[in-house]
């Protein structure tokens, strides 16, 4: 940990009287993390699908208000990385819009819509079941919550590592005239315009809510050889919503439309002509077969510049969403009826230089297709005895297809020629129906006068049906060949998957949970096989969690402290790895289930009020993951060894973080300053640990202030930021297929940013 970050937690230990460790979401839906009579206000979650105070929940669960959000003036999810214990967040190069998420160590990084997750993404009650599109912006949201620990009884299959459940703002019948606005201007050419209006058009009855916003910028990084900025924000997003609430039915339907035409991630190439060791035994990265050309010097072993890129083109991307998505809710009584159906489809492509030079080694393009929808109806019981209950049943169905074409230069495999040597042109395509059914309960029963003991359980049937098309080779760029074979397959998987755990509530303010839960992730087929070889099917991966936690709110409600420690048994883990292959393209990926694993940890959160006007936030997470065993051969033709000295990716054993805020009353309105300090260890990015995926601990400092005064019935703040002050450019990715490698490369976040918000609230 840096000077830096020491002194800010230092900073934050002496002004809470304590040592500062979480930084947990603080407020109820909407408000502010302070109550009227000066205590901290109840968090309202809806963890176990239904309405609850954060503390009654025997779950670990952080949660995030609008309020929240914009004090740290959020774009997107990605800004909650670090904030939340052992939590990461970094945008993948691969897709538009998608999203690599790692919590408690669980996370899966091919963005192909094959592959599902493991923490799951749900926005209005809808599972969204691909990583594109994950990278949510955060302007319209009420609140997210960030579910920790597997959420299959719940919330279903792909939610080992758990699941980030966003509720977006609703259209009030009950409610005047009410809307908000805001500007942001600033580094990069940044200019982000968001707005939102609710309409009641018969008072209790019926009201509207249309919300729009366009984020922009001019580019956050530099192409050398193309001397012009790259990586351009160019995201637009509608959404419209009608909301009927009769007597005891609520119903609500939003309309939303997405058009994301941002750059992807520029890469930079780490060709190397080194040897680096990894921690599998007997596998050595030798040099990339590039660099053994001496067509091509220079590229190879090149210092790595910040937010500079060498690419000969400009990697560009094309999301188009449409979705609707349906809310009922019906009144029974002593029951409750709820309904949410959902239906996504998305058009999309992407062209990309996965080498990453200014030479034209090799360019993909990727058009898909996708479609999906989702039926929940449950029930819940709102009994005054000591049982109540959640129980229903759930359908997905999904279908994608996907043409990947390929430019590679013969260069790549051949150290004797050069780019006159000329290309090659294959191509390959994938098809996928995937339908899935469940049945869900889970119950709470009050033992006796402060003891709940909760018992569920989902049985999962999934199946799903798969085709490869391989084309011959081509000889133009996207490919246009004629399909010279197709493989097929199909696959079914069911699983049960139960939660047992006993709440005590010590006082009326400190409770103890203890929890046994089991989390799955489907089965199927790899959708990055590029040979029909490596489709599989491969199994599917069930993960056991135990966990024992508390949670208390002390001092008159002016502390919240939530804290837990867990254990997750990983047995069959699917593992996925880029190798090389004999043919074009050269570079396939292969999924296997080759390992178990171990996940032991501890976090803690904290929220406290010392003072009128002063927030003391903060979290620590703690994670402790290995390998029992991981016996495969990791490299194309090397022999089966044990790979249980491996590091697993993307659980950096540290998360750490603390917030300051503070707004005191300055003539006409309030002023407020508001600064956070995130800290996360070492993390792994390369399955094999190549050092060139290995990314050191790194802080994340940033620092806002902010001015808010009515002016005529409008509430209007001003603030100006700064974000990364210690200007840090962060790998956030690392690809390579090893040995004889056509492909080495990362992907890096950007350094320091500042702006200015203009705001306003009716």
């Amino acid at each position: 940990m840096t000077k830096r970050l020491k002194g800010a937690a230092s900073i934050l230990a002496v002004a809470a009287g304590l040592v500062a460790v979480t930084a947990h979401a603080q407020s109820s839906y909407g408000g502010d993390a302070t109550a009227a009579d000066g205590q901290l206000s109840e968090i309202v979650v809806t963890a176990q699908k239904r309405s609850e105070n954060l503390q009654d929940v025997p779950l670990s669960v952080s949660a995030f208000s609008a309020a929240d959000l914009a004090k740290q003036n959020q774009r997107d999810i990605q800004d909650l990385a670090g904030r939340v214990p052992s939590l990461t967040i970094s945008p993948s190069p691969s897709g538009p819009g998608a999203a690599n998420i790692s919590l408690r160590g669980i996370s899966f990084q091919d963005i192909e819509k094959s592959f599902e997750p493991g923490v799951g993404v749900v926005m209005d009650g809808v599972y969204l079941s691909t990583s594109t599109g994950q990278l949510l912006q955060s302007f319209d949201f009420q609140q997210i919550e960030v579910l920790r620990g597997p959420q299959g009884t719940l919330f279903g299959k792909n939610t080992t590592g758990g699941a980030l459940n966003v509720t977006r703002t609703r259209p009030e019948p009950s409610e005047p005239l009410s809307g908000r606005a805001r500007v942001v201007v600033g580094s990069y050419g940044r200019h982000d315009f968001e707005g939102s209006v609710s309409i009641p058009v018969v008072t209790d009855l019926l009201a509207v809510k249309v919300a729009g916003f366009s984020l922009n910028d001019h580019g956050t990084f530099y192409n050398r050889t193309l001397d012009r900025r790259v990586s351009r924000k160019n995201y637009q997003a509608i959404s419209a919503a009608v909301r009927l609430t009769p007597a005891d039915f609520d119903f609500q339907v939003t309309y939303d439309h997405v058009t994301d035409k941002s750059d992807l991630p520029a890469l930079i190439s780490t060709y190397s002509s080194t040897s680096r060791p990894t921690n599998s035994p007997g596998l050595l990265d030798g040099s990339d077969s590039i660099c053994r050309n001496a067509n091509f010097t220079g590229i190879c072993n090149r210092p790595i510049e910040n937010q500079v890129t060498a690419q000969n083109i400009v990697p560009e991307a094309y999301y188009n969403l449409d979705a609707v998505t349906v809310n009922a809710k019906a009144d029974l009584g002593p029951l409750t009826f709820a309904a949410v159906s959902g239906y996504r489809t998305s058009r999309e492509w992407a062209l990309q230089d996965p080498d990453a030079t200014e030479y034209d080694l090799w360019r993909t393009y990727r058009p898909q297709k996708f479609h999906q929808f989702s039926q929940e109806m449950r029930l819940e019981s709102n009994f005054d005895g000591p049982i109540n209950f959640v129980a229903g049943v759930y359908y997905f169905t999904s279908t994608y297809s996907m043409r990947q074409s390929t430019q590679i230069a013969r260069a790549l495999s051949n150290p004797a020629v050069g780019l006159d040597a000329g290309y090659l042109f294959p191509s390959f395509g994938v098809h996928q129906r995937y339908d899935s059914t469940a049945l869900f309960a889970q119950a709470d029963w009050q033992v006796f006068d402060g003891l709940t003991l909760t018992v569920g359980g989902r049985q999962t049937w999934d199946d799903k049906s798969f085709r490869f098309d391989q084309y011959a080779n081509g000889t133009s760029f996207p490919s246009t060949a004629a399909i010279i074979g197709r493989t097929y397959g199909r696959a079914k998987f069911n699983e049960f998957t139960p939660r047992v755990a006993l709440r005590y509530e010590v006082t009326p303010d400190i409770s103890v949970f203890g929890s046994f839960s089991k989390g799955y992730n489907t089965g199927g087929f790899n959708g990055r096989a590029a040979v029909p070889a490596l489709i599989g099917p491969y199994q599917p991966e069930t993960l056991k969690a135990y966990e024992v936690g508390f949670k208390a709110e002390l001092f008159n409600r002016k502390l919240r402290v939530n804290g837990a420690v867990f254990q997750n048994d990983f047995a069959d883990k699917q593992e996925e790895v880029i190798t090389v292959i004999p043919s074009a393209p050269f570079t396939g990926t292969a999924v296997e289930n080759a390992s178990n694993a171990r996940f032991r940890g501890a976090e803690l959160e904290l929220t406290a009020l010392p003072l009128t006007g002063l927030t003391l936030t903060g979290s620590v997470g703690y994670l402790d993951a290995k390998y029992l065993d991981f016996n495969a051969s990791l490299r194309s033709g090397t022999p089966v060894v044990d790979n249980s000295g491996l590091i697993l990716r993307r659980a950096p054993k540290w998360t750490l973080s603390g917030a300051i805020d503070y707004e005191v009353p300055a003539g006409p309105g309030d002023l407020g300053f508001n600064f956070s300090a995130r800290y996360i260890s070492r993390t792994e990015q390369h399955i094999l640990n190549d050092p060139l995926g290995s990314v050191p601990g790194y802080e994340n400092l940033d620092a806002a202030v902010r001015y808010s005064m009515p002016v005529r019935g409008v509430d209007m703040t001003a603030t100006a930021f700064v974000k990364n002050l210690t200007d840090k450019n962060i790998q956030t990715a690392f690809t390579t297929g090893g040995f004889n490698s056509v492909a080495s490369y990362i992907a890096q976040g950007i350094g320091r940013t500042w702006g200015v918000e203009l705001s306003a609230r009716f």
